[in-house]
């Protein structure tokens, strides 16, 4: 069996790649690109019900839930495009 080799990239190497500005769907984990399939439909509707839950949720402790696409920077090798996330208060960022 063939060994898979990776190629890790930069943070700076990400946004110059051509897929970054043509796509929605794509991260960067660990220095690896990763582009992701559209979701279906089962997985929409999923994805609202648990957004009306958070939203009510969040508003009733004084923050706000954000429904994707949007990119979350957690450290240089890991850019992430959660389906969504929830922002409170508390953390200044209001």
């Amino acid at each position: 069996m063939a060994e898979k080799i990776l190629t890790r990239i930069t943070a700076e190497e990400y946004f110059q790649l051509p897929e970054y500005a043509e796509r929605d769907l794509i991260e960067l984990i660990d220095g690896e690109v990763i582009i992701r399939m559209p979701p279906v439909l089962k997985h929409q509707r999923l994805v609202r019900a648990i957004l009306l839950m958070l939203t009510q949720i969040a508003e009733e402790l004084g923050g706000e839930a954000i429904p994707a696409p949007f990119e979350v920077k957690l450290d240089d090798k890991m850019y992430l495009n959660p389906i969504f996330s929830t922002l409170q208060k508390t953390h200044n960022v209001l």
